[in-house]
């Protein structure tokens, strides 16, 4: 009888935690949604500003400890108006070669999209050689289906296709254009907010760590210095792949346009836009340089085609080959799962949640890895139950006494 009620003590106590820890999580979920949903952009100037006065930490300190009089405040403010300077002329260099550019890359786009009928009658040409080894019975079928699929792409009413929107495409520049006085003014917030956390940013991490409980405040230490650095490492690490993945296509796209085989006039921006891709989780450069080859193929730039396919190539083979020394901190997710994220995030947050999303799930998984949350079994949890089973089932250790005499014997 007294077995029974302890059993239903346990279960009764088990359901109890079971609801909440749900009510916990759920909370923790709704917050989070509640957060990227409505007030991340208006946090962001706040978040950067933060994540600055964290970086400044360092150098200002030394500045502190070799001039003991200068105090925070003028090594703060230095260090702010040294990162506006520099990133202001980086964008006063690139601009005006990014715009001219993507004037002329924008004027190549209309031409591409205004001449797509002559473009799908190209295609048409094509397959029907390319298919000319079927059957007589049944190409003529399939010509025809594929026929009647161009023409109502063409004619933009096929499976509710609708290209007008490609009818004004510096549309996209005037409305990203409107965004430069909330722009100017988040980046003067984030930069007075930036000098003023950096010279209070001792205080304010007390304040914080008086917040936490004592037991807490290792594991939150632990946490910070495990977020902090491997998403910074991998951070650098795919910084760099940008770069080198930039400088690839750049030099590629240089040399195709050496050769007459491709316009010159917009290849930095295009190098830019691809490496972006290509950095951006499950995309790749292939996501741009296949379809752009093949269209090359198509209309019968075969030099074109044969260029990107080789560049695609080349950048392949040397990712595969950098990427693993670069990224020495594996955070990786399954690809599935990050492509689960990035839908996810689409929907729910829009464009910035194709980054974020990926990034919390990333976040979760590696603090599940070093044991801080236990959402899932993990492998340590698998090692950790198979030692306690082997402890339990050892037998017993044998007697080291000699032959004949009693273990528990004195001598």
């Amino acid at each position: 009888m007294e077995n029974s009620r302890e059993k239903s003590r346990r279960h009764v106590e088990k359901r109890r935690a079971f609801l909440i820890n749900f009510a916990f999580f759920a909370l923790i979920i709704t917050l989070v949604y509640i957060f990227l949903k409505y007030l991340f952009w208006p946090v962001f100037p706040f978040l950067v500003a933060f994540a600055f006065a964290m970086a400044f930490q360092r150098p200002v300190n030394f500045i502190q400890k070799k001039a003991k009089r200068i105090g925070r405040g003028f090594p703060s403010l230095v260090l702010v108006l040294v990162v506006l300077f520099i990133a202001l002329g980086l964008i006063v260099l690139l601009g005006a070669t990014i715009f001219s550019q993507l004037r002329s890359f924008v004027t190549y786009l209309d031409e591409r999209f205004s001449s797509l009928p002559q473009l799908i009658e190209s295609l048409k040409t094509y397959l029907g050689s390319a298919l000319g080894f079927l059957p007589d019975s049944i190409e003529p079928a399939v010509l025809g289906s594929i026929n009647r699929f161009l023409d109502n792409l063409s004619a933009g009413t096929g499976g509710g296709i609708d290209w007008s929107f490609l009818s004004g495409p510096l549309q996209v520049t005037f409305n990203a254009a409107k965004q430069v006085p909330s722009a100017v003014l988040a980046v003067v917030v984030s930069c007075v907010c930036c000098v003023f956390i950096t010279i209070d940013y001792p205080r304010i991490r007390r304040f914080i760590y008086r917040q936490i409980p004592p037991e807490k405040r290792e594991v939150f230490s632990r946490t910070k210095r495990t977020v902090l650095f491997s998403f910074g490492k991998v951070a650098k690490a795919y910084l760099l792949i940008l770069c080198i993945t930039f400088l690839e296509l750049l030099i590629g796209f240089k040399i195709l346009s050496a050769i007459g085989v491709l316009n010159g006039s917009y290849i930095i921006i295009l190098a830019l836009v691809i490496a972006i891709v290509d950095i951006i989780p499950v995309l790749g450069t292939g996501t741009v340089l296949i379809p752009w080859a093949l269209y090359s193929f198509i209309v019968g730039n075969t030099g074109l085609g044969i260029g990107l396919a080789i560049i695609y190539a080349l950048i392949t083979v040397i990712r595969q080959y950098i990427e693993p020394k670069l990224v020495s901190v594996q955070l990786g997710l399954p690809p599935f799962v990050t492509l689960i994220a990035m839908f996810f995030g689409l929907q729910l947050f829009g464009f910035i949640g194709l980054f974020l999303m990926p990034m919390l799930i990333m976040l979760i998984k590696m603090l599940s890895d070093n044991g801080t949350i236990h959402l899932w079994r993990t492998e340590r949890d698998e090692k950790a139950y198979a030692a306690s089973q082997t402890k339990t089932t050892d037998p017993p250790a044998e007697s080291t006494a000699p032959p004949g005499t009693a273990a528990g014997d004195g001598e």
